[in-house]
């Protein structure tokens, strides 16, 4: 399925949540990121998994930039982020796929709801200072950008409203802005203010051994991590998993394929290959 396991009806099956944490490790580790700059932003599929990341990964998104799409419902209801996530969130008035307002898809929010939620956490007034801005496109759009008054921290809950837009990315110089332009220049003035490196230090404190590898089946792990080991295939999907505790275990992989797989282990993930 060509979507993001974002906590919706619409996500796929995929640990998406592991990759992204994975992904950021990544850029910690090899390329000096900064822990505390560290954003999420999408369109549609990616806006709504920007959203699911803010609450479930709170403790690493320093802000997120949200392109027509909208926050799981599932989120609304469980979600209490201890770091208030900046958000500033893009959309349509008319967009034809994630409904604005109106009748709202399975398991996912409307706009309205959406912001009320943003609005909950950062404790921001239902006021909000609205500017129109100059309509230089030639398209039939126009856009309003609304900042919300009282937040904390001040100026972290933004809405673009396009009027009369589809579920469309608007850029220069057909529309009156590039939205990506306009997502970095908010997403820019945030750090996080306690960001976690998770998985850095438990490499050196805790390595995973995996043996034999490449492997006919029976796979012996030494670890001193104790919990939820998965093994995803090359798209993605779990294709086992099995509760652990620390020491040594032998694991009976003979049901599965011949390939080379992913196996997460904690906060690790390494190559498999059973052959």
């Amino acid at each position: 399925m060509a979507a993001w396991n974002n906590g919706t009806m619409l996500g796929s099956t995929a640990d998406d949540l592991s990759f992204m944490n994975e992904l950021i490790n990544k850029g910690l580790s090899d390329y000096n990121v900064n822990p505390a700059r560290v954003y999420a932003t999408g369109f549609s599929m990616g806006s709504i998994m920007s959203h699911h990341m803010a609450c479930a990964m709170n403790n690493r998104i320093a802000a997120i930039g949200a392109m027509a799409g909208t926050m799981p419902t599932s989120d609304i209801s469980s979600c209490v982020p201890a770091y208030k996530t900046p958000v500033i969130h893009l959309h349509g008035t008319a967009d034809g796929t994630v409904p604005y307002d109106g009748s709202a898809l399975p398991s996912l929010s409307l706009v309205p709801q959406t912001i009320d939620f943003w609005r909950g956490v950062h404790g921001c007034d239902a006021s909000a200072d609205s500017t129109r801005l100059p309509d230089t496109g030639t398209d039939t759009i126009t856009i309003d950008r609304f900042v919300y008054d009282n937040c904390n921290p001040s100026a972290s809950l933004e809405l673009w409203r396009f009027n009369g837009a589809d579920h469309v990315y608007l850029y220069q110089p057909v529309n009156d802005i590039t939205e990506m332009i306009e997502v970095w220049l908010f997403l820019r003035k945030w750090t996080h203010s306690n960001p976690t490196t998770l998985g850095l230090e438990n490499k050196e404190l805790s390595p995973v051994k995996i043996s034999p590898n490449p492997s006919t089946g029976l796979v012996h792990i030494t670890t001193e991590y104790a919990g939820k080991i998965q093994l995803m295939d090359l798209k993605g999907a779990v294709v086992f998993e099995q509760q652990i505790q620390a020491g040594d275990t032998v694991l009976n992989l003979d049901a599965l394929n011949k390939g080379i797989y992913l196996m997460r282990v904690g906060e690790e993930t390494h190559k498999l290959v059973l052959n």
